[in-house]
């Protein structure tokens, strides 16, 4: 049985990670009006991990990610496709 694939690749052929967003949740200092001051920690937990349906942009070329899903996916074919006539930059 072939495995289930998810993830993002750049419309580039990048090969590079991604910027998407996650929510975090950080203990402040704060003065008497609940006003912010200051972080005090930065990361408590992740209260929202990266989710696919965010939007997922390239950190080489800033092209938002195309998701591909599915099983018997050859990712090597889609890059090989992608790249023809673009360029990475």
């Amino acid at each position: 049985m072939s495995e289930y694939i998810k993830k993002f690749i750049c419309p580039n052929a990048c090969k590079a990670n991604f910027y998407t967003t996650a929510h975090i949740m950080q203990e402040w200092e704060v003065d008497a009006e609940g006003d912010f001051v200051k972080v005090a920690i930065d990361l408590l937990q992740v209260s929202h991990e990266p989710d696919f349906d965010n939007i997922w942009v390239c950190v080489n070329c800033g092209e938002q990610g195309i998701l591909i899903e599915g099983t018997n996916i050859d990712e090597e074919s889609i890059y090989k496709k992608l790249a023809e006539g673009k360029s990475c930059t």
